[in-house]
């Protein structure tokens, strides 16, 4: 059913419309809204001076209270300006918002906060637009499947976004399942995508509710509150290196098994 309430008939239906999909809606009347945790993520593209080497994302104030995330996504203009997308998450009291957002509203949980390489509270001042989100998923389905009508993306899967997932996994999702709509008869297409990517995300859901990237950070805070010199001092090479590889572990997507997948491409003639 179209917009403009047309009717068609097709051979198959994927749903990929999102977190409130109405295709999974229909598939599962009984569900109810989606979850939240408490947690509240204000969201803003600023203008600022490129930073490092002006490709690397920081992770501020990583506490059980307030976190910042901040990366550029345009490269330095010549006066060295790009352009920066932060966000700011925080526990809210019964995920209750503002319902003015401006940025006073942000930078108030930005108080005695301070970074040598970036004026935060500046960009947020400076923002045109505000948005925010709340982070919430929903519980693992018992199939993505029925009939002739599929899942995917975040109307089969959403999943906090602290492991940066919901996008590529909506990718991933759809070469999987063009794959096996070009291998196989239709109906068993859909039930072997639904049978590999649906333990997959699972998985990830959980580990993303765990909020697992961010657990070694938070150790962190806890010892060395008053803040360090050098991370060395806090945390062991060991423990570096398994932040550095937490995603990957979440996700189980290291270069190496990156490398030694087999292609979702589909030869043809």
């Amino acid at each position: 059913m179209c917009g403009t309430g047309e009717s068609f008939e097709a051979d198959l239906l994927i749903g990929a419309d999102g977190v409130d999909s109405v295709v999974r809606a229909h598939l599962y009347p009984h569900e109810g809204p989606a979850i939240g945790n408490g947690i509240t993520m204000w969201r803003g593209l600023s203008r600022g001076l490129a930073y490092r080497d002006g490709r690397t994302m920081l992770v501020i104030g990583c506490n059980s209270t307030e976190k910042a995330v901040v990366y550029p996504i345009t490269a330095p203009d010549p006066a060295g300006l790009c352009t920066i997308n932060w966000v700011v998450e925080s526990h809210t009291p019964g995920g209750e918002v503002p319902e003015v957002i401006s940025p006073a509203v942000v930078t108030k949980l930005l108080a005695g906060w301070n970074h040598a390489e970036i004026d935060l509270r500046r960009m947020i001042e400076d923002c045109e637009e505000i948005t925010t989100f709340p982070m919430i998923d929903r519980n693992p389905l018992p199939s993505w499947t029925r009939g002739r009508t599929v899942l995917i993306g975040d109307a089969a899967h959403p999943m906090y976004p602290t492991g940066s997932n919901g996008a590529s996994q909506a990718v991933i999702d759809a070469r999987v399942l063009a794959y096996y709509l070009a291998i196989l008869p239709v109906d068993e297409a859909l039930w072997a995508f639904d049978a590999l990517r649906r333990p997959e995300t699972s998985g990830l859901l959980a580990a993303h509710r765990r909020l697992e990237p961010d657990q070694l950070l938070y150790r962190v805070e806890t010892l060395a509150p008053e803040g360090f010199e050098d991370i060395a001092s806090v945390l062991s090479r060991a423990e570096l290196d398994d932040i550095a590889a937490t995603g990957r572990r979440v996700t189980g997507l290291s270069v190496q098994e990156i490398n030694t997948m087999r292609s979702w491409s589909v030869s043809v003639g």
